[in-house]
């Protein structure tokens, strides 16, 4: 058993236990979805203490383990500025609830962007080839209106994507 190599994806891991903590930390690539449609039904359908563990990426993240973020599409929008938005607030594009659901597992916008990117690059075995601009990587990556470390959180999900780069070709130009 051993090494990097013998890690492997977990997938749609929305209330892991501290076990599943544990073990993400040494061996998982993947998974992480950020929803906020479960926040609404999510405890009356679990409980008052699974509920804890319920998209606990700040628990997840402390632990050691890498945090890859992605949008549960179809369920979710595909849009990875809401799951960012949700990841940072804990909160539905309304801003409920106030304060954010189970605040203390909130993201920085630092880490949230990390999750849909180099981490989930991490998750796909691409990490060599995408999930940062480096020499020798395929460069892929986005171009947004702004910069999104001075807009207020509230307003992350309403970023506007200028270009998409995949490959090094530009593939979306967005418009003004």
């Amino acid at each position: 058993m051993g090494g990097r190599n013998a890690t492997g994806p977990f997938s749609h891991r929305a209330f892991p236990g501290r076990r599943a903590i544990r073990f993400s930390t040494r061996r998982a690539r993947r998974d992480h979805r950020v929803d906020t449609s479960d926040m609404y039904w999510a405890e009356d359908r679990v409980g008052p203490e699974r509920i804890k563990g319920a998209y606990a990426w700040r628990t997840v993240l402390n632990s050691g383990a890498r945090l890859a973020l992605g949008s549960d599409f179809p369920v979710e929008d595909v849009n990875p500025f809401f799951g960012i938005y949700a990841a940072v607030t804990r909160q539905d594009q309304k801003g409920w609830p106030p304060g954010g659901w189970y605040p203390e597992q909130k993201l920085t916008l630092a880490e949230a962007i990390r999750g849909f990117t180099s981490d989930a690059a991490y998750a796909a075995f691409e990490e060599n080839s995408r999930g940062t601009i480096e020499p020798g990587k395929l460069a892929d990556f986005t171009i947004v209106e702004g910069d999104l470390y001075s807009m207020p959180q509230s307003e992350l999900f309403k970023a506007k994507v200028r270009y998409t780069v995949v490959g090094g070709e530009i593939v979306y130009r967005g418009v003004r």
